[in-house]
């Protein structure tokens, strides 16, 4: 479900939630030797959070969906939203689970946790408007492109297993991957989305705005734009 991955990113939220425990990201540099087992158990919780969301997500399900929304512009959105609760839910115990792997997944996790249930909701505010934006299959070639020319944006931002959950230095002033950094470099992104999407509609184009507006307002970032605005 690659749109749905690009929409992750985007909207900095889950749609098919257990994607927030992404897969690994090659790394620049030699980590800790307990960075690749952290690694190891951050993956197989993320199979824990999949099958958590398995029979509200399953194949069965989501046909359902698509027949009871048919009507609307988005019957997954609409069906994404409508299980915010169950969504939410599966990501708790699981980010319960990953808080604990390390000194850094103590202080991170939650800030993290906090951002994609933020994002969540916002993207479901309003009848799902601004999800139903960014999963319109008509946008769906162009969000993608939008997506690969401004990947490089993020820097390793988008590795929930490096910027959260795994130590991989013991020395805690050579990590980069600060709760600074990481809202900064989502805005970044959201910049670049911006310029990129104005291809695809002006639609699209407002919404990314609509994004990066609500990102730097967020309660975890805010602080670090204060100064911005």
């Amino acid at each position: 479900m690659a749109t749905t991955r690009h929409l992750i990113v985007f909207g900095a939220a889950i749609a098919l939630a257990a994607l927030v425990f992404a897969y690994p990201t090659p790394l620049p540099f030699e980590p800790l030797e307990s960075f690749f087992e952290c690694q190891h158990k951050t993956l197989a919780q993320r199979g824990v959070a999949k099958e958590c969301l398995g029979k509200d997500f399953s194949d069965e399900a989501m046909n359902a969906a698509m027949e009871l929304h048919m009507d609307s512009r988005c019957p997954l959105c609409k069906h994404v939203c409508s299980k915010q609760d169950v969504i939410l839910r599966c990501l708790g115990e699981s980010w319960d689970v990953v808080a604990l792997f390390s000194n850094k997944s103590v202080e991170m996790v939650p800030f993290v946790r906090n951002l994609v249930e933020e994002s969540l909701h916002n993207l479901c505010d309003n009848d799902a408007a601004l999800l139903s934006v960014f999963l319109d299959e008509e946008n769906g070639q162009c969000l993608t492109s939008a997506w690969r020319t401004c990947q490089s944006r993020l820097e390793g931002a988008e590795d929930f297993n490096l910027i959260a959950i795994c130590d991989f230095t013991d020395i805690p002033e050579l990590d980069p991957f600060s709760k600074q950094f990481i809202c900064q470099k989502y805005v970044d992104f959201f910049e670049c989305g911006e310029e990129e999407t104005g291809r695809c509609s002006e639609e699209m184009k407002t919404s990314v705005t609509q994004v990066m507006s609500i990102w730097r307002n967020q309660t975890s970032c805010s602080k670090y734009f204060h100064t911005k605005e």
